[in-house]
């Protein structure tokens, strides 16, 4: 009878899963043929020359260091992933797109595996694994490349659940150790796996059931759960707590690098705890009524004291009533706690880069809180034996169909950038992020008269916003509208005055006019904002010794070719104009090896060859003295 009992319990299993991953991979299939996205995709992969080399050790060594990232903290292990990712596909997006719908799968399975093995119930670890791959909220993680971290974190992170419960029925060092590594490899990943050690004192009490102040469990008991105080506990998650802070140093420490992290200067802390609240609650309305899911949500200027001041009355609310039903409903401690706790990190008292008031990525992990209170809260709710075994389940078969319906449409909007802005701005007021990056498409596209107008209505929903300035201002003095150019880049330089780009375009527009002086000192202005790229600074160098080329400064003009030939050795260019500086300094020889490294290259340039003559009639008059 046991036999026969365990023979049909994995054969549900084997159906389940294969429900699991047959149904992802059918509403995800599509993004096989979706291209990057033009948001931070580039940043980690195409135009990461780390990352789209592949693997060599200077790669590798990269990606462990602190430093020389933009805009990103630490995260070595998924710079690694995706580093595989271009070592075995290139730039192939189908490919990259593809890793992330594999880890997607397995942490729906890993989901029902944890749930199955802590709970022994199989339908209900199911339906919790179910939503979570299928629920549109988690579109964003799948399908942007970029958000490999998310995906590959979460696998790690199910990972050390899964781990930690063999710990738990036969506590040893060695079984310690094994749920410790992958905590440290899951940092590695994404540092918001700091919230694992306050998860796995939540899953002590309920589903596990370790804390010895609940009564036993007799299928947690015959399982082989080994009992124990919270104190001891805790005490046991010490290590895991310590690897958490310094994760979150570490973090934050490669964000102060570079000036990435928000003051509350600019945005309040009041504002901040204001949004929290109210962040939760629309986090909640998401996953119940799932529409209307955008790339970005505008942070907002401010908020009406009633609506914080009802969401965290309402956050408070249910935290008593799980406190209440602490022996009765158990999972509401764990199901709420977990969504709570877990949603801390980016729930924006601390703030970096381009921070959303709220994201859907960011509801990968915390949503699972509230799939436990919904799975486990309508079974408990229901105390009809006919209803549950017959309506829950046509119920559940309903929620899903609707989830699987919403998540294939709201994969469509990923397939490209386009797409994906034109639809956050339909379901968000006020989002100018999307129209400035329609704005970026567009002049990617050469459609400079339809990217003007998208800067125009980013900045008319946020005045102050620099980088629609500057390319705007790019623009305008591509039109000739010198003084619109102006008049914009010196708007951008109130909110950021050490923004390499706002000065170099003030300093080409000077630069046409032939203002040589007022020039220079902007280029190195623009020097002293040390920017990272190379291609921006081989620029300023070039523009500079132009400039000074210009002032007959010849000597000054000289030295900037140099360093600009440092970054770019081959530049044909930079070669002819350094040639023709050094000839004026009277250093023909040297001139003359500029000219032909040219003609080198390009047999047919006129430009050198002309030069070269006149290097080389002097070359004679000085010989044949």
């Amino acid at each position: 009878m046991n036999k026969q009992k365990t023979f049909i319990g994995i054969r549900i299993t084997i159906w389940i899963c294969l429900f699991l991953s047959i149904s992802t991979i059918c509403i995800y299939w599509n993004v096989n043929k979706y291209d990057f996205v033009s948001i931070d995709d580039n940043l980690y992969i195409t135009e990461n020359k780390y990352v789209n080399q592949g693997f060599s050790l200077n790669n590798i060594i990269w990606a462990f260091k602190i430093d020389d990232k933009e805009r990103t903290y630490w995260h070595p292990v998924t710079w690694l992933s995706h580093m595989l990712d271009c070592h075995l596909y290139g730039l192939n997006p189908g490919m990259h797109h593809r890793t992330n719908l594999i880890f997607h799968v397995l942490n729906s399975l890993l989901l029902f595996i944890v749930f199955n093995s802590m709970s022994r119930e199989v339908w209900k670890s199911a339906f919790i694994a179910a939503i979570f791959a299928l629920h549109p909220i988690n579109v964003e993680s799948v399908a942007w490349i970029a958000e490999r971290k998310n995906v590959l974190s979460t696998f790690f992170w199910l990972l050390i659940i899964l781990f930690y419960i063999r710990y738990t029925k036969k506590t040893n060092f060695l079984r310690y150790f094994q749920v410790l590594l992958l905590f440290i490899i899951g940092l590695m990943a994404k540092p918001m796996l700091i919230t694992i050690p306050f998860v796995l004192l939540l899953l002590d009490y309920w589903p596990i059931r370790r804390m010895s102040f609940e009564k036993i469990d007799t299928e947690n008991k015959a399982a082989g759960y080994l009992k124990s105080p919270f104190f001891l506990l805790f005490y046991e998650k010490i290590p895991f707590f310590l690897l958490s802070a310094c994760s979150a140093y570490i973090s934050i420490l490669s964000l102060k690098q570079y000036k990435n992290i928000i003051t509350i200067e600019t945005v309040s802390m009041q504002l901040r705890i204001a949004n929290a609240f109210l962040s939760y609650i629309k986090y909640i309305w998401k996953i119940i009524f799932p529409v209307d899911f955008a790339f970005f949500y505008p942070y907002p200027t401010s908020l009406s004291a009633w609506q914080p001041g009802l969401s965290a009355l309402l956050l408070l609310f249910v935290c008593f009533f799980s406190i209440q039903r602490f022996k009765k409903s158990p999972y509401l401690i764990t199901g709420w706690f977990w969504f709570l706790g877990v949603l801390i990190p980016v729930i924006g008292i601390k703030q970096a880069g381009l921070w959303p008031a709220m994201a859907d990525r960011w509801m990968y992990v915390p949503g699972i809180g509230i799939y436990i209170i919904i799975t486990w809260g309508i079974s408990d709710a229901v105390t009809n034996q006919i209803i549950k075994k017959k309506v829950l389940p046509i119920l559940a078969i309903m929620i899903l169909s609707v989830l699987m319906i919403s998540t294939y449409h709201q994969v469509q909007y990923w397939e490209k950038s386009t797409k994906l802005y034109e639809h956050a701005i339909n379901v968000t007021d006020g989002n100018y992020i999307a129209y400035y990056n329609l704005g970026t498409e567009m002049t990617f596209q050469g459609k400079n008269q339809a990217a003007i107008a998208y800067y125009i209505e980013a900045l008319r929903i946020k005045s102050d916003y620099a980088n629609a300035h500057i390319n705007l201002g790019n623009l305008l003095a591509v039109k000739g509208e010198y003084k619109k150019a102006l008049n914009h880049f010196f708007k951008a330089l109130r909110t950021k005055p050490h923004n390499e780009q706002i000065y170099i375009g003030i300093g080409n527009i000077l630069y046409k006019h032939n203002k040589y002086n007022k020039a220079i000192n902007y280029y190195i202005k623009a020097i002293n904002c040390h920017p990272k790229k190379q291609d921006v600074l081989y620029g300023i160098y070039f523009n500079l010794a132009s400039a000074y080329m210009h002032q007959e400064e010849f000597k000054k003009a000289a030295l900037n070719y140099f360093k600009a030939l440092k970054i770019k050795p081959d530049d044909m260019l930079s070669h002819n104009n350094l040639g023709i500086v050094l000839a004026s300094q009277g250093r023909y020889k040297e001139a003359a090896s500029h000219f032909l490294y040219v003609l080198r290259i390009d047999p047919g340039n006129k430009n050198a060859k002309n030069n070269l003559k006149k290097v080389m009639m002097h070359l004679n008059v000085n010989i044949s003295e």
